[in-house]
């Protein structure tokens, strides 16, 4: 037996900027296969595709979570790029359907994005400046940052100039000698000094 229907793509099969963000089990419609007839055979399992609208505000009950999908951009294989899904379509929610069929959340859910798969490859520039990729982290399709994740800012120190260092411990020799001279004169001594020790 064959069939045929609308296909769906991991973000990790469609070509985009590694900096773009991702809904968790969001797939992305291909408009490529479209007329394609396949092998029955080839179903592996039954899943729920929603758009957004219907993602956060139920579930049909006869699936598990792990196998509902959000959808929310369509890809477009000759230009290789995303764009926004504008309506993804839906069959409508029949008054016949049984209460027990589908769950609507009492709130709308907040569904929470992911970096992008491509994140985390990156160029390392070896010998004649060629370029090798290399994974430096495993993708994990149920990982998100957690909601603590703080950032800590490293303060760094500046090193002192030998200028200054040397202005420093002369200024207060200079103080020493004439309590009564102020911060401007001190500086033009200073600055005498320097010019005599470099000539």
């Amino acid at each position: 037996m064959w069939f045929s229907g609308q296909w769906f793509l991991p973000p990790k099969e469609c070509i985009h900027e590694p900096t773009k963000m991702f809904y968790q089990r969001e797939v992305i419609l291909s408009l490529l296969n479209e007329n394609v007839i396949s092998k029955l055979d080839d179903i592996v399992c039954k899943c729920a595709i929603l758009g957004l609208k219907e993602f956060v505000a139920y579930r049909p009950t006869e699936l598990p979570e792990s196998q509902i999908f959000l959808c929310e951009n369509v890809y477009q294989h000759e230009e290789k790029y995303l764009r926004k899904l504008r309506n993804l379509k839906m069959p409508p929610v029949s008054k016949q359907i049984l209460e027990d069929e589908l769950y609507f959340f009492k709130k709308t859910l907040v569904p929470v994005k992911i970096a992008s798969p491509f994140l985390f490859t990156c160029n390392i520039d070896e010998n004649d400046d060629e370029e090798e990729e290399c994974n430096s982290v495993n993708y994990d399709d149920d990982a998100e940052t957690p909601k603590n994740f703080k950032v800590n800012k490293v303060r760094t120190v500046k090193r002192p100039s030998g200028y200054i260092l040397y202005a420093g411990h002369m200024r207060s020799k200079l103080k020493e000698q004439d309590p009564t001279s102020n911060f401007g004169e001190l500086s033009r001594q200073v600055g005498k000094m320097v010019i005599t020790l470099i000539a």
